[in-house]
């Protein structure tokens, strides 16, 4: 299962439950994306992709201090946790992500970061082949 509800199954509310996404976590996972992995850029961040053995994609973010105080990293943060929360049903599976912000990003619309996302992904091709239903129609 991608992501995990972090309520009790007794107490959740389906349209109200938060879920957490899969990160990455731990230096040598950060590490191994940045050494073996891709990347690809735009003006307000890079992604960085690896393909995983096994289990479910993850995904990390990198805002580094040079780009504000922790206020205003933290809702940049957020904000692209939510362009990758929002995406990751359309992408391949087994794939990890590094997220790497620049100082653009701090004054971005969510809806640029939003398609410089997608224009990424697509550069690295780890968007979801469609099914036959989701094919437009001729």
């Amino acid at each position: 299962m991608d992501a995990v509800c972090c309520q009790p199954v007794a107490a959740r509310d389906e349209s109200v439950c938060h879920f957490r996404l899969e990160t990455l976590k731990k230096a040598r996972d950060f590490d191994r994306v940045f050494r073996q992995g891709r990347a690809w850029s735009g003006p307000e961040f890079s992604v960085i992709v690896y393909r995983r053995q096994r289990g479910t994609g993850r995904v990390g973010f990198c805002v580094s201090k040079k780009l504000g105080g922790a206020v205003q990293r933290n809702r940049l943060r957020r904000r692209l946790r939510e362009v990758y929360r929002l995406s990751k049903e359309k992408l391949a599976a087994r794939w990890d992500l590094v997220i790497l912000a620049r100082s653009p990003a701090m004054t971005a619309t969510y809806r640029q970061l939003e398609e410089l996302f997608v224009q990424l992904v697509r550069k690295a091709q780890i968007l979801k082949e469609p099914g036959p239903s989701e094919l437009p129609k001729s």
